[in-house]
């Protein structure tokens, strides 16, 4: 009995010992759960505090910018100008000018070719006219030219249409950023004229006329004599001249007078003779008028057959 009553206490000793080990397997990690409810609420909170840190250095940067756009000068009118002319004036073909004809009218190498150019939208007094006597202030436009494009490389940008009847190229002339014609404009040397092909600068010309005309400097000096935006020339009160002898001698037989509207084309129907065709050619080709297209072949006679 003793024998049994010992293996008894052992057995139970035992599954007492079996019952602990077990108890403690189980007990760790409900004691480790705590822990890592920690660790990961301590994680979520480092990322918010992050990404407030992220946020606030953003607000931060944020402003600097918006003061550095504040800090620029917004551009004025002027300058707005000045950069719209500095890049036509970057758009324009190369060129070199080889002879002024005069104040609005000149010759220029370009791309190998020989131009004769018309100024754009601009008039000057004439100088050459056949029938008219030379203008005031028609010398110094042509003088003023001839010191300003002589010999100098410029800038031409063509209007939307070329060419007008006579062949001449018609164009915007640059030379230092700044049209001739404005130059021309502002001295009072010339007039605005010729209102239609390309009007884009228009606005800018009447802005340098204006400062012609605010001084009553040059052909705004005489009184009646220049007409802003007109295509009917220069009102200038002279006795009859040898050329306006001429001029009528030149009338065909139904009183047209080809001298006096040079400019306008002409055809063959207009004479009364090859002479006739020939001569006034030759006058309107020396004005820089061209010869309207009156010598078919070349052979320096007008209107033959």
């Amino acid at each position: 009995m003793l024998l049994i009553g010992k293996r008894i206490g052992l057995a139970v000793t035992a599954v007492l010992m079996l019952l602990s080990a077990c108890s403690s397997d189980t007990a760790e990690p409900t004691q480790m759960e705590p822990e890592t409810k920690q660790e990961e609420v301590k994680q979520s909170k480092d990322k918010e505090t992050q990404s407030t840190k992220e946020e606030e250095q953003s607000d931060e940067e944020q402003p600097d910018a918006e003061e550095q756009s504040t800090d620029e000068e917004p551009q004025t009118d002027d300058s707005q100008k000045a950069n719209g002319e500095a890049e036509s004036s970057k758009k324009g073909e190369l060129a070199t000018v080889t002879r002024v004809v005069d104040g609005d009218t000149l010759e220029i190498q370009m791309n190998g070719e020989e131009e004769q150019v018309r100024l754009l939208l601009v008039d000057t007094p004439e100088t050459k006219h056949p029938s008219k006597p030379v203008e005031p202030f028609g010398p110094e436009a042509s003088e003023f030219v001839k010191e300003q494009l002589s010999g100098e490389e410029v800038r031409i940008v063509p209007g939307t249409e070329r060419y007008d009847n006579y062949d001449r190229l018609l164009a915007y002339v640059f030379i230092d950023g700044e049209t001739i014609q404005e130059k021309l404009l502002r001295n009072g040397l010339a007039r605005t004229a010729y209102l239609y092909n390309d009007l884009t600068m228009l606005d800018d010309f009447h802005e340098a006329q204006q400062i012609a005309q605010d001084k009553d400097i040059g052909v705004w000096s005489i009184d009646g004599y220049a007409h802003a935006d007109h295509d009917h020339g220069y009102h200038y009160d002279e006795e009859e001249t040898s050329g306006e002898k001429e001029k009528d001698s030149s009338s065909n037989d139904s009183g047209h007078d080809h001298y006096s509207h040079m400019e306008e084309d002409h055809d063959c129907g207009d004479f009364n003779s090859a002479d006739e065709a020939t001569e006034f050619m030759n006058k309107s080709i020396e004005a820089g008028y061209g010869d309207h297209r009156l010598d078919g072949d070349g052979d320096g006679v007008a209107c033959e057959g």
